[in-house]
């Protein structure tokens, strides 16, 4: 069975270290019992059906039906074990989602964020993605999520799939859930001294710092991904991000002062 494990890698861009961390992992690589894995699978209805895992084709993830030779209509939690988000820069979760079937495919689950792994949890727990699967995750077409989880940072938090509001499917396929921890090697003299704003943004993002040295400006997704470049930037001037999707992203500066990160959010 693959283990949790932490794993550390740092990736360098024009000198300055990426630290990228594994903070969690989980791909479910042979057919123990939810348990040996750290999951916690919850049967709010008592119905006698739960999450469990399963095995096709020596391909092993979790499951949870809505249909098993009768209509089911679940409300079935699996939490996590605790995962501690402390000490990053921005965080990001991924995870791979599918309905079994190809006909019936209209799974409903939300994933949650929460901070235990009881039924209470789940009525208190951050949404963080309400969804109903489509024809695009149908028979078993494995589809990825991701976002950011950086609101989190500093806590030690529970990852919730609540499968619920859906009868008469099939079940619902989840595999291969990944926690990546960033951060990026700062001057801490000169930290205090750049602002970003408005944070949030929609349109441009004003950088302030002191001195007039000229800087590089770099913007990095939470995933690690070089999205944006602009050289020549003094303080003061605008970065259009209009042009970035929404969500939340490291901005790296480079200039007299060293080296400086911050995040930011675009709407």
């Amino acid at each position: 069975m693959k283990k949790l494990f932490t794993l550390f890698v740092a990736v360098f861009f024009a000198g300055a270290t990426f630290a990228q961390t594994q903070v969690f992992q989980e791909y479910f690589a042979d057919s123990a019992g939810v348990a040996d894995y750290g999951f916690v699978e919850l049967d709010i209805d008592e119905d006698g059906n739960t999450w469990a895992i399963d095995v096709y084709e020596n391909e092993i993830y979790m499951v949870s039906n809505s249909y098993d030779d009768a209509a089911l209509t679940p409300n079935n939690a699996l939490f996590s074990s605790a995962v501690d988000l402390s000490g990053y820069d921005s965080v990001a979760v991924e995870y791979f989602v599918a309905a079994a079937s190809g006909t019936y495919y209209e799974e409903h689950y939300k994933f949650i964020v929460a901070d235990n792994n009881d039924a209470a949890a789940v009525e208190t727990a951050d949404v963080l993605l309400e969804e109903t699967l489509t024809e695009a995750e149908s028979g078993a077409a494995w589809q990825k999520r991701e976002m950011s989880m950086s609101q989190f940072i500093g806590e030690t938090v529970y990852l919730g799939w609540v499968h619920y509001d859906c009868t008469d499917m099939y079940k619902i396929m989840l595999d291969s859930i990944t926690v990546t921890g960033f951060g990026v090697g700062i001057n801490d003299q000169a930290k205090e001294k750049l602002t970003l704003y408005p944070n949030p943004a929609q349109n441009h993002i004003r950088v302030n710092y002191s001195g007039n040295s000229e800087a590089s400006i770099e913007v990095y997704s939470i995933i690690g991904s070089l999205v944006k470049r602009v050289e020549n930037v003094r303080s003061g001037d605008a970065i259009t991000v209009d042009d970035l999707n929404s969500g939340t992203y490291l901005l790296r500066i480079t200039n007299g002062s060293g080296i400086q990160t911050r995040q930011f959010v675009v709407e």
